[in-house]
């Protein structure tokens, strides 16, 4: 936020907002910079960006309330020793 607000860093042309560990964000109060950034930072419109939200553990209502045009994909793997 401090390099966008001091613009140092431009977000006009972001085609991708990747975010790992969304739900912790969220958990943690972070909801109002996240959505500070992407809608009042100069970043494109969702059609003109991609958001990926990335976590282990996705709760129902963040996706609810957070994703439209949703693409869910689990990933499950078994390591043996």
């Amino acid at each position: 936020m401090d390099l966008i607000e001091r613009e140092r860093v431009s977000l006009k042309k972001i085609k991708y907002l990747a975010l790992d560990e969304a739900d912790r964000m969220l958990d943690m109060g972070f909801e109002h910079q996240i959505r500070n950034i992407v809608q009042q930072m100069h970043m494109p419109p969702p059609g003109d960006r991609q958001t990926l939200l990335f976590s282990a553990t996705f709760p129902d209502n963040i996706q609810v309330s957070y994703l439209c045009d949703l693409v869910f994909a689990t990933i499950s793997f078994v390591i043996m020793f």
